[in-house]
């Protein structure tokens, strides 16, 4: 009883502490995470939604909720729920750009998501679009030799290959490749 009592007044009074918000939302994700090692996804993606409901206390434009929309975002992706998972990666973006600007290298994650998720579904020119943001972007935060960027140049040029533009995917794999060559040093 007193136990009980205890987490429900840490939710009232400590909404963020381990038996508030953060704490259940802790709860929701490590089951969704063992139901889906398990195999049961449908308890999984049941669990997922749970901590979102729960993250979405934070209000619609928190990062708080953007990291848990993005975790579960990866989970749609992972069982195939693209349209799903393509939503919540766009809103995921909203969220970043709304708080952190267009140009804030944390929208990185959020554009490489999007990017990988249109080329898994054959959107090549959309995940084209993302790319052309997604690049400037890491090249200017951590530099245009860094490991990061030879992969976003390796998967841009991959989509470039789909769109039958072998030349250009061909400069974006030649500079990958020379990243790859002068980090190994």
């Amino acid at each position: 009883m007193i136990d009980s009592l205890k987490t429900a007044l840490g939710r009232v009074f400590f909404p963020d502490s381990e038996s508030g918000r953060e704490g259940r939302i802790a709860r929701h994700w490590k089951k969704a995470i063992d139901c889906h090692q398990r195999g049961k996804y449908l308890e999984s993606e049941l669990e997922f939604g749970r901590a979102v409901s729960i993250a979405e206390e934070y209000g619609e434009d928190s990062l708080q909720l953007a990291q848990h929309l993005d975790r579960l975002a990866d989970f749609y992706h992972s069982v195939g729920k693209y349209a799903d998972a393509e939503e919540l990666f766009g809103r995921v973006l909203a969220i970043r750009e709304s708080t952190q600007g267009p140009t804030d290298p944390d929208l990185a994650p959020a554009l490489n998501n999007l990017a990988l998720l249109n080329y898994t579904q054959g959107k090549y020119d959309e995940g084209e679009v993302l790319y052309r943001r997604l690049l400037p972007l890491l090249e200017g935060h951590l530099g245009e030799h860094h490991r990061e960027v030879a992969i976003c140049l390796e998967n841009y040029a991959a989509l470039l290959r789909k769109l039958k533009r072998d030349d250009e995917a061909g400069e974006l794999s030649a500079r990958a490749s020379a990243i790859r060559r002068a980090l190994r040093g």
